[in-house]
């Protein structure tokens, strides 16, 4: 449900500041990595909710954030 947010702001970040998007590869990177972390967790959760391991799925969950925090960053640096 985030994805739709930082393309929303991606694209309407520029306009108001009258600046192109500071660092747009990056933030397509992160978004990529948001959206293939989201993947996998849900992969985690489908296939294997029931097995006692869950520590690689808490690390896993964890992560998302660094790609977030990415594209977060480079909206202020728009700014």
């Amino acid at each position: 449900m985030a994805l739709p947010g930082f393309g929303i702001v991606g694209e309407i970040l520029p306009v108001f500041t009258r600046k192109p998007l500071f660092a747009f590869r990056i933030a397509a990177a992160g978004m990529i990595g948001v959206a293939v972390a989201v993947l996998l967790v849900w992969h985690t959760n489908l296939f294997q909710s029931a097995s006692p391991d869950m520590r690689r799925m808490f690390m896993l969950t964890t992560k998302l954030f660094y790609p977030d925090r990415i594209h977060f960053l480079v909206g202020m640096g728009t700014m």
